[in-house]
């Protein structure tokens, strides 16, 4: 009997210790998700998934895929451009627009856009995402992808203030009419716009940059128009 009491004793003892054990780790599981919650992180992790991920700037980025598994770079000459500068800093637009030129886009437009604080911003709707994969091919590492619900294959380019200059002859290494590289992470575009804001997301131009821009398409640039 004395025997039995003590196994009794050692049993309720680890029994005890067992309960204890899982009830101090489910407090702090609930503690690190309680954590998780209130600074964000939680939220990010389960939905990440699901939602546009933010680009370095913060701003949500809705990043698509090629229009299909098959599609091929489009031609530089095909892709109609806008070169807008949200740098802050004069000439950007214009010297790039002419540098990109020179690698075949044809007589890019070039305009103000609101200040952008990262590298590259190139945005443009579902019918332009393939001629952006091929303008972001020309484009520095830190260039993001962005789809809005334009209703044309108008693409801009939007030089943010980490913005320095397009890649060289030499570290172009893609070609074109060979298959689109996706960016990691990118997702389909029918899945994209079932979930962006219903209400087109807000001009990448002011209106008075729109209307210099629509000024520069009819030749006609006012003396003291000046192209950021």
């Amino acid at each position: 009997m004395i025997a039995t009491a003590a196994s009794r004793r050692k049993h309720r003892r680890w029994r005890q210790a067992a309960i204890y054990t899982v009830l101090l780790s489910a407090l702090a599981f609930v503690g690190v998700m309680a954590v998780g919650m209130w600074n964000g992180n939680l939220e990010r992790i389960i939905d990440a998934d699901f939602k546009a991920k933010p680009s370095e700037t913060g701003e949500p980025v809705w990043t698509p895929c090629p229009t299909n598994p098959d599609a091929i770079y489009p031609k530089p000459a095909t892709v109609e451009l806008l070169v807008l500068n949200g740098s802050g800093r004069t000439g950007y637009a214009a010297a790039a627009a002419g540098e990109l030129a020179k690698f075949g886009f044809v007589d890019p437009g070039v305009g103000n856009a609101a200040h952008y604080d990262g590298v590259v911003k190139v945005r443009t709707g579902s019918l332009g995402v393939d001629g952006a994969y091929t303008l972001l091919q020309y484009l520095p590492e830190g260039a993001v992808l962005d789809l809005d619900r334009r209703q044309d294959a108008s693409v801009d380019m939007i030089i943010g203030s980490d913005y320095k200059e397009l890649l060289s002859t030499e570290e172009i290494t893609y070609e074109e009419g060979s298959l689109i590289q996706p960016i990691s992470g990118c997702r389909e575009i029918g899945v994209l716009l079932t979930e962006m804001p219903s209400a087109p997301p807000t001009s990448s131009t002011d209106p008075a940059a729109s209307a210099s821009l629509v000024r520069l398409r009819l030749g006609i640039v006012p003396p003291r128009l000046g192209i950021i």
